[in-house]
């Protein structure tokens, strides 16, 4: 019999950062976000999108964008980040609970430092993104049984038209 592969409790954990379960946010749900992460939203759909009013934010986007994803991140248990990633693959890092960006962004799946004194710490962020995501495949069974949710509540929002 083989013997077990070992794995550290550190790797299995996602080490210094874990990622709390992503959230998805859509015109559909937008209002039931508190008002710092309203904020936030904000402040990151001015950047993709030119507009901060979070319900405009939906309607500007593409298909591929139609949603945003929330995660709050912690550091060896204490709230550090809320992470607001758009397509799996790009995103804004806030101070938890603040509307202060951090510094660190997410582009095309990889952490960013925009301050030089943060560059250390984008390996150990990807480390526990990638814990938190789980595979690909997982993923995507996540992505597609929310667009058949989508398009459920878009056939029921034009119904009550």
């Amino acid at each position: 019999m083989a013997a077990k592969k070992k794995t550290s409790a550190k790797k299995a954990s996602g080490g210094r950062f874990a990622f709390a379960p992503f959230q998805i946010h859509d015109r559909f749900n937008v209002e039931s976000l508190s008002d710092s992460l309203k904020a936030q939203l904000a402040s990151v759909g001015k950047k993709f999108h030119e507009t901060s009013d979070v319900l405009a934010i939906f309607e500007a986007a593409g298909e591929e964008d139609m949603f945003w994803e929330h995660s709050l991140v912690t550091e060896r248990g204490e709230p550090r980040f809320d992470v607001w990633v758009v397509g799996a693959m790009n995103g804004t890092l806030f101070e938890a609970g603040t509307t202060k960006e951090s510094g660190l962004v997410m582009i095309e799946g990889k952490f960013v430092a925009q301050k030089s004194a943060l560059g250390d710490l984008c390996p150990e962020l990807r480390e526990g993104y990638i814990a938190a995501r789980g595979s690909f495949d997982a993923y995507m069974q996540m992505y597609e049984k929310y667009w058949q949710d989508f398009r459920k509540k878009e056939k029921a929002a034009s119904r009550k038209k």
